[in-house]
Parts: C-alpha cells; structure tokens; sequence
C-alpha cells in the first residue's frame, strides 16, 4: 500500500529521531536536531524560533500529517510520543502542518517569512 502524503524517508544520522518538516502556509523548514523529540512545549518553542514571525500572543495549533495524510492534533506529550513511534514504525519523517487561528492565509504566509533575509533558515 502506497503512503499517501507521507514524506520520504529521512533520517537523522546523529539519533534515532525522525527528521522534522514544519510547514507553515507554503514555507516548508526542516528541524534535524532533536532537541524538540521529547516534549511538545519545546516543540512549540522550537516552532516560534524558526518561524519569528509567530508573536507569543498568537495561538498556535500543532498537527502531523499521519499515514493516510490527515492532520491530527499534537497538544501535548503524549501525542508527540504517538506520531513519533508511528513515523519511526514508517521510517519517514515527522510532517507538522501549523496553524493559526483567526489569521488569514495571505497573512499566515507573511508570518512564516517574516524575521528571515531569504525566506530560508533564521
């Protein structure tokens, strides 16, 4: 059976967890250390850092993309712990689709390159 929407396979050489593609509008950037693995409030923080355009008053709502390509919420450790055991099992990486509520898309995309000279890593 064929993953629909699963990203490819990605490791990350340095430990035994996935790489992780955050998305945010059209801006995809990748997270490969794994300071983040453990904890889905460092996650959020390690979100804000990449994307510097998301203020702290902003609500964030974290989701992975599992293997049939829906969005399933991560709000707490334990979903984290979930979808890693579920993308280690695939031997793809993690895909974290963000949004932000009662933010429009046109502004959403705006954010996410917003504190970056290139659109590219901070």
């Amino acid at each position: 059976r064929q993953n629909r929407g699963t990203p490819e396979l990605l490791t990350n050489t340095m430990s035994s967890v996935p790489d992780c593609l955050v998305k945010l509008g059209t801006l995809q950037r990748r997270m490969a250390d794994d300071s983040w693995s453990d904890s889905a409030a460092v996650l959020q923080q390690r979100i804000r850092q990449i994307f510097p355009g998301i203020t702290d008053e902003m609500d964030v709502v974290v989701k992975w993309v599992d293997e049939d390509g829906d969005h399933c919420c991560l709000s707490n450790d334990a979903d984290l712990k979930e979808a890693l055991s579920i993308v280690r099992k695939m031997q793809c990486a993690l895909s974290i689709v963000i949004h932000l509520p009662g933010v429009s898309p046109e502004r959403a995309q705006k954010i996410a390159t917003e504190g970056t000279s290139s659109g590219g890593m901070p």
